[in-house]
């Protein structure tokens, strides 16, 4: 019979086990020195903090919002309007960071 901290130890190593596959599945990169019982986890539940599940969803535009915008930047706002309102992935739009973080 384990105990209580053989039972936490081995916890914690099958979270980092499966965190890695996670990790490695979706093609994350992380290269900071980080402690290595933790480096996945940590980035897999940063990815996934970060991360915006493609659901439809509604937009609220703020009364501070410009009223008039150039005509290149009104169509790339409505671009990403309508991906959100769509429910399409958006996540391309938040930069390389989200994939290649550290």
């Amino acid at each position: 019979m384990q105990t209580h901290e053989e039972l936490g130890i081995e916890f914690i190593e099958n979270i980092e086990r499966i965190a890695e596959i996670l990790v490695d599945g979706f093609g994350l990169k992380h290269g900071r020195k980080v402690d290595r019982t933790l480096s996945s986890l940590l980035r897999w539940t940063d990815f996934r903090l970060r991360f915006i599940a493609p659901n439809p969803r509604k937009i609220f535009v703020s009364d501070k919002f410009p009223l008039a915008l150039d005509a290149e930047t009104e169509q790339a706002l409505h671009k990403i309007e309508k991906k959100i309102t769509a429910g399409e992935d958006v996540n391309p739009f938040q930069g390389k960071g989200l994939m290649l973080l550290h």
